[in-house]
């Protein structure tokens, strides 16, 4: 539901967002989901989950900015440099392999606070289940109700038919 209101923010060639502008739009999803479930929490909890959720998102975010506009400073070729060139290149290697582990961290981070944001709405959005108890709870109240008044009608058959096949004995009986 609340990434529907992001479906806007489509990536087509050259009128794409910046990957910067994406994690803040992801960002601001995810406060809002937080924000929606910790409703029915006590407010003191729900301040402490929510800044808690807040806090890991700037953290993981703010390292995949930095360690992407580090990765774009390096991509540029210095020819000013003391250093051997097959020295540098393994420096620049080294650096941007760091770089890279750091964000795909930092996106398993994410990853992870998306499955504790799914994890703590699932189990506590009570509203959500006791709607869904209801909703079962009536669907079985009516089968349960269509099922009894099929019965009856069985029932009323049965009956009908054992009344019929007992006048027909009884009668065959005197006559014979």
């Amino acid at each position: 539901m609340f990434i529907t209101q992001y479906r806007h923010f489509a990536l087509s060639p050259g009128k794409g967002l910046k990957c910067c502008q994406i994690i803040d739009c992801f960002g601001k999803v995810i406060i809002m989901a937080a924000r929606n479930t910790l409703m029915q929490k006590k407010p003191a909890a729900k301040a402490q989950i929510l800044r808690d959720y807040r806090l890991r998102l700037r953290d993981n975010i703010r390292s995949i900015r930095e360690n992407f506009s580090e990765i774009l400073k390096s991509a540029k070729v210095e020819h000013d440099s003391q250093a051997n060139p097959f020295t540098q290149f393994e420096q620049d290697q080294y650096e941007l392999q760091v770089r890279v582990a750091t964000i795909s961290k930092a996106g398993e981070n994410l990853l992870k606070l998306i499955s504790d944001l799914k994890q703590f709405l699932i189990l506590n959005d009570f509203g959500y289940v006791n709607e869904a108890v209801t909703l079962n709870t009536t669907q079985c109240q009516a089968d349960q109700d269509n099922l009894n008044g099929r019965l009856s009608n069985v029932k009323d058959d049965l009956s009908s038919v054992l009344s019929e096949l007992e006048h027909e004995y009884y009668h065959r009986s005197v006559l014979l």
